[in-house]
């Protein structure tokens, strides 16, 4: 995806934009955290601390993003505690995706087809989730307390 031009994003209902094309392209590192290397959870605490000043847990409660149940079930607890379940996606939210049966996999939402994420074995990248392999895989969909409007 070098050279192409990503348009920015903002937030429904406020005027915060970002630039998205940084955070595209880097190189899937298990439970990292930064732009040197990313894990799935990962980019998604980015770009909330970087677009919107939030603070996200670690999700530290995995052994690696290959334990499939181990991170099932960090997801749902980190789940319940500052976000609501919705139905539509929108710019900010995070789509929890089925992988192996389990809802493992999670990216953040663009806007309400768009999203990013990282993958073992693959960089930051967008997709859809309208794609063959994301359609059938979304589990939920979640909204931080902090961006609702």
């Amino acid at each position: 995806m070098a050279g192409t031009q990503l348009q920015p994003f903002k937030l429904a209902g406020d005027i915060q934009v970002i630039d998205i094309a940084p955070y595209v392209g880097i190189p899937y590192l298990n439970r990292g955290r930064n732009m040197f290397g990313i894990d799935c959870w990962g980019i998604v605490r980015l770009i909330y601390k970087d677009a919107l000043n939030i603070t996200l847990g670690t999700l530290d409660g995995y052994a690696d993003s290959e334990s499939k149940d181990q991170v099932s079930r960090v997801i749902k607890s980190e789940s319940a505690a500052h976000w609501e379940e919705v139905d539509a996606p929108r710019e900010y939210d995070v789509v929890v995706f089925n992988l192996a049966g389990k809802p493992c996999h999670v990216g953040l939402m663009l806007d309400g087809y768009k999203f990013i994420h990282s993958l073992a074995g693959r960089d930051t990248c967008i997709e859809s989730i309208s794609k063959v392999i994301w359609r059938n895989r979304i589990d939920s969909i979640w909204r931080h307390n902090l961006c609702q409007s």
